[in-house]
């Protein structure tokens, strides 16, 4: 996926964040939840939803909106607005996309009459404000809709909010559920920009719940699904900045990649999520944020 550069946006600044440094050594086995490296790694962000906190403007725990506060993905031509509990009253009058039960996350997409015409509402959930990290292992474990139309996806953007690089952990089209798209891009030395984009032949993510993850390092990045290394591709000079994570169910609209969905796409849909990790490894540099996990670091003034 790639941001919104295009849309009714409100103005975005640059934000203070608590940085940390890694003293050398790693602590966890990332295999044992089923993430890509069987070298050791320690835990950094971990969000198991016992409980689910959250706001749109990011001060308290997930951020249900991209930086800016913007709802939509207008460039990739999406038919969704991402509400929130927030939302739910007037003007708009929308409905809550997300509920939790069980320890389990799920994100609703609907048909709805959305602010500037868009005919759905889901939900989006990132960690701009919370947290961020340079290199390392980022995982979920998700159970994915199917369905004409139906988009979710689970990606990284730079901290920055600068569009320098990108990391999809996976997309998946609803229409063909057993296919991944695992992707970077970003620009090599001399600033030229390339997408590797890989689809992967996997099983039916909307079957059960399913681990997909990324080693993200300086010269490559791997991709695995459920513990299977699936794609090592060249890490861009460019993604060499702190990255936050994403994660949303999209609806496609006319002229977007999955397209719209149709009269068989299953309404509501949902994306449920088990929980959210990510590790430091030995390349990892700076790991931030109200919501990481510091064993071992040492706070940088």
């Amino acid at each position: 996926m790639m941001p919104m550069s295009d849309a009714p946006q409100h103005s975005t600044s640059a934000r203070p964040v608590t940085t940390w440094a890694l003293l050398a050594g790693a602590a966890l086995c990332a295999a044992a939840f089923g993430s890509p490296a069987r070298a050791a790694a320690t835990l950094t962000f971990d969000e198991e939803f016992t409980s689910f906190v959250s706001s749109p403007d990011g001060s308290a725990g997930w951020m249900t909106s991209f930086p800016g506060e913007n709802r939509s993905l207008w460039s990739n031509h999406d038919g969704e607005w991402y509400s929130d509990s927030s939302e739910e009253g007037p003007p708009y009058n929308l409905n809550n996309p997300f509920s939790l039960k069980n320890g389990i996350l799920t994100i609703t997409a609907q048909p709805w009459n959305a602010p500037y015409g868009l005919p759905y509402t889901s939900g989006v959930i990132t960690t701009y404000k919370s947290f961020s990290q340079l290199y390392g292992i980022f995982s979920i474990r998700a159970k994915l809709p199917a369905g004409q139309g139906l988009w979710p996806a689970f990606w990284l953007l730079p901290a920055s909010n600068d569009y320098t690089s990108e990391i999809d952990v996976f997309e998946v089209l609803g229409q063909a559920p057993s296919v991944a798209y695992v992707s970077t891009h970003g620009a090599d030395s001399s600033g030229n920009w390339s997408s590797d984009v890989q689809p992967i032949q996997t099983v039916d993510t909307s079957d059960g719940f399913h681990v997909f993850s990324v080693n993200w390092g300086p010269k490559t990045t791997t991709f695995s699904i459920d513990g299977k290394p699936v794609s090592t591709q060249a890490t861009p000079a460019s993604m060499n900045t702190p990255m936050f994570m994403i994660v949303n169910l999209g609806v496609g609209g006319e002229w977007s990649w999955p397209g719209p969905p149709d009269g068989n796409t299953p309404m509501p849909a949902i994306l449920q999520i088990a929980w959210v990790r990510a590790y430091a490894t030995n390349f990892t540099k700076l790991v931030s944020g109200n919501q990481a996990i510091v064993p071992r670091l040492v706070h940088k003034r």
